[in-house]
């Protein structure tokens, strides 16, 4: 678990998914292609990503649990989990104290359902924007790279190394 790539690369564990680390034995030759700074590299794009995904994954069920909070119901998961998105870990904003503030309904949990959806708004666009403009990007450009290196490994190699530095680059890591 851990390692790093650099000192500029640090992605800090959060619970037990933050530590999840892809390892791989590379069978010779491919090693002198896939280095141990490559993999490095590889396990901190892939955590980002799974973070990322995650974060998606728990604004996607906070959603439904409002959801069913503005249907009407009160269930006690939907009160706990707004609560605790709210205090960012347990207990929270009981949701009528939006009627204390003036807000009608309940201007509490009409400010949780909005800051939800800004999230989940800019998660979903990063999301995409690192998967679709980045990652895909990057390996259609290293494909067409390797395929007009015309059997030179020195220039398959840089192609790696650049789609791996634009990979961090691009990513902000």
């Amino acid at each position: 678990v851990g390692g790093g790539v650099g000192p500029r690369v640090r992605i800090p564990c959060l619970d037990g998914w933050d530590g999840l680390w892809l390892e791989y034995v590379v069978p010779w030759p491919l090693g002198l292609l896939f280095t141990k700074e490559a993999l490095c590299r590889y396990n901190h794009v892939f955590q980002y990503l799974f973070r990322l995904r995650r974060t998606n994954l728990g604004l996607d069920q906070a959603w439904c649990r409002l959801r069913r909070k503005g249907e009407g119901g009160t269930p006690s998961s939907a009160r706990t989990s707004v609560a605790s998105l709210a205090r960012g870990g347990g207990g929270g904003i009981p949701f009528d104290s939006g009627r204390q503030l003036g807000g009608g309904r309940g201007g509490a949990f009409e400010a949780c359902r909005r800051v939800r959806h800004e999230m989940a708004f800019l998660i979903n666009n990063w999301l995409t924007y690192l998967q679709v403009d980045v990652v895909e990007a990057q390996y259609q450009a290293m494909v067409e790279r390797v395929a007009a290196a015309d059997k030179d490994f020195a220039e398959v190699q840089r192609a790696h190394r650049s789609f791996l530095a634009a990979l961090s680059a691009q990513s902000f890591l």
